[in-house]
């Protein structure tokens, strides 16, 4: 890759091992971000340049052969990547289908839409059930920010959803609880039909207001600390 002295292919290593460095190190808890931002579409670039540069030397242990080999070396990637492809388009649409279980991944009720967007103009963080994955479309629907969602976009994922689940199981004390969401500058609760806890574990922390509630959707606003 380094034989000849090329200005691009130089910038393509250095950016795509500056990517991997700061992915490694402690950088993305200092700036309270999740280390998968610093990976960029720019280093596939790299990679892709590696393979083309790795299949030529393939092909030149066969001498006679060396197009044939490039050939069928490049016929067997396309049709992997393509294979992978179709295979998740495969899974999305069974979400289509009556006999596929409704998760969130399938179906996302309107009362829940309708709770999130109620949000919109208000101030404050959004906490969300550990488990029901409805953290990552709270961004979506209310543009807020919310303490635990998918694992690849929240830093110390494990801690979070442990002190989650704490909360939502009613095993902190009302003042222990407070004092985590004064911390953290939450202001409203949501849990839905896809989080297994128990709405009546919620109503007792004394400082919580419920502010709506529907079959599958029940939010609560912080009273001010």
């Amino acid at each position: 890759y380094l034989k000849t002295h090329n200005f691009i292919r130089q910038i393509l290593l250095i950016f795509t091992l500056i990517s991997f460095g700061l992915f490694i190190s402690p950088a993305a808890y200092y700036l309270g971000i999740h280390n998968l931002r610093f990976f960029s579409s720019i280093s596939y670039i790299f990679y892709g340049v590696l393979t083309v540069i790795g299949i030529k030397k393939i092909s030149l242990l066969f001498k006679n052969k060396s197009k044939t080999i490039i050939l069928l070396i490049s016929s067997v990637l396309i049709f992997y990547s393509s294979f992978l492809t179709f295979y998740t388009l495969y899974k999305r649409a069974a979400g289509l289908d009556p006999t596929t279980p409704e998760t969130i991944w399938t179906y996302l009720p309107n009362p829940i839409i309708e709770g999130l967007q109620l949000l919109q103009y208000r101030q404050g963080n959004v906490m969300t059930g550990p488990y029901g994955g409805i953290g990552m479309f709270v961004p979506i629907f209310s543009y807020k920010k919310v303490y635990v969602s998918h694992p690849a976009g929240t830093p110390d994922f494990e801690k979070k959803q442990s002190t989650a689940y704490l909360f939502f199981s009613g095993k902190m004390s009302n003042e222990e609880a407070e004092k985590f969401l004064n911390e953290n500058g939450i202001d409203f609760v949501i849990l839905t039909s896809y989080d297994n806890f128990d709405p009546k574990i919620i109503g007792n922390y004394s400082f919580l207001k419920e502010m709506f509630a529907k079959p599958s959707i029940i939010i609560w606003k912080v009273n001010d600390f």
